[in-house]
């Protein structure tokens, strides 16, 4: 009797994945979110601003991909566009968790209500929405992208947010729960990747690929801003 080996990731999945997994593995060096961490060196204020900016990228989320759905059904790719529509439930209410976390920590009214989104983070929803006007498909790349990144990085940073800088991981809920939901989302990316994009002119591995680092250096920009 002949058995026939599942097919694995193929080549747009897997090298964007170890293109994620070298950032990963950088992070701790790249970003003062994750190396200030370890050296205890994150405030109370510094966690707000942090999740200040990320829940306004997780109220985001859904009106891109709605965008990104759109776009999908424009370019007929209906199973893309399914995705896309897909994922709405499964991301919809996700910034409720980010603007608790943000009301949780202990700060005076004046010092929370001065914290704004900052502008390192604008940039990166700027880079967002061009990835999905270049293609809809850029999206699932950048979803790949948050997704992995965080359930590569999220456990160490919390626990080092909580044993060096004394952050009670109550104050990171969102990022712990994305760190565990992730864990499927990135895998069902990396399907989509490779089963649903079709030939396009509009875009190519090297052209995604770059995309993939310029989310990276945003974020790593971001940090930086953090502690500004």
């Amino acid at each position: 009797m002949e058995h026939h080996k599942e097919p694995g990731p193929g080549p747009i999945s897997v090298s964007i994945k170890a293109r994620i997994e070298r950032h990963a593995e950088l992070a701790y060096r790249t970003n003062p979110l994750f190396a200030r961490a370890e050296r205890g060196e994150v405030s109370m204020e510094h966690i707000a601003r942090y999740l200040r900016s990320l829940h306004h990228l997780f109220s985001m989320t859904v009106p891109y991909l709605k965008a990104a759905e759109a776009g999908a059904l424009e370019r007929g790719n209906p199973k893309l566009a399914r995705f896309f529509r897909e994922k709405i439930g499964e991301e919809a209410g996700h910034d409720e968790w980010a603007r608790a976390d943000f009301e949780s920590v202990p700060l005076d009214a004046g010092t929370r209500e001065a914290i704004d989104v900052l502008p390192t983070m604008k940039a990166f929803l700027a880079h967002v929405r061009e990835m999905i006007a270049i293609d809809p498909a850029f999206y699932v790349a950048y979803a790949m992208t948050a997704e992995y990144f965080t359930v590569l990085v999220a456990p160490r940073w919390v626990a080092a947010l909580h044993e060096k800088c004394g952050i009670d991981p109550r104050h990171m809920s969102a990022i712990a729960k994305h760190a565990e939901l992730d864990k499927d989302h990135a895998d069902e990316d990396m399907r989509v990747l490779d089963e649903l994009l079709p030939p396009s002119e509009s875009w190519d591995l090297g052209r995604l690929l770059a995309s993939v680092d310029r989310t990276i250096e945003i974020f790593d920009e971001f940090g930086h801003d953090v502690f500004s």
